[in-house]
């Protein structure tokens, strides 16, 4: 099992907490995924290396900053 496959099976049972701080720094998550873990809006220090939109196509910084409005640090 790889870190990806772990955390796909985490991401069901993490999505109920409030996320603040959020690191992937070994890997990608699809935006899907993102949205999931961002989706309550508490986020406010993110790093991370790539979300992926399909086919390895990355998401604008634009559209990943949406999802965080209470970012405070960006890495």
């Amino acid at each position: 099992m790889t870190d990806y496959d772990s955390i796909i099976l985490w991401i069901p049972k993490i999505e109920r907490c409030p996320i603040r701080k959020l690191e992937i720094v070994c890997g990608f998550l699809s935006w899907n995924e993102f949205k999931i873990l961002t989706k309550d809006a508490k986020v406010e220090f993110l790093l991370i290396e790539k979300v992926v939109v399909s086919h390895g196509n990355m998401n604008a910084i634009e559209d990943i900053c949406a999802c965080v409005p209470n970012l405070n640090e960006l890495q």
